[in-house]
């Protein structure tokens, strides 16, 4: 989950920094204010691809062999007053 104090370093740093883990197959970023999911997933050639996720009823995590329900992500997660949440497509 994404926080204020901490967007810009996920987003930022952490995910360069991540990127040099030859291991790593996916990053996912969970915004609980605008109900976002992005997922980053490496391809063949290595380099990172987004996929957003945002509005979708499940999601699929292929590195862990995992699908999980998008609501359950964001239950008892209240967005802060103000924020507009995205709505399914």
């Amino acid at each position: 989950m994404l926080s204020p104090s901490t967007q810009s370093y996920d987003r930022g740093s952490r995910f360069t920094l991540y990127r040099s883990i030859v291991t790593l197959r996916e990053y996912m970023l969970v915004d609980p204010d605008t109900r976002e999911v992005q997922l980053f997933r490496r391809g063949a050639d290595g380099l990172f691809t987004l996929h957003d996720l945002t509005g979708r009823e499940h999601i699929t995590l292929d590195s862990v062999g995992c699908e999980l329900l998008a609501s359950d992500g964001f239950d008892g997660v209240e967005p802060e007053p103000g924020e507009q949440i995205s709505l399914p497509v």
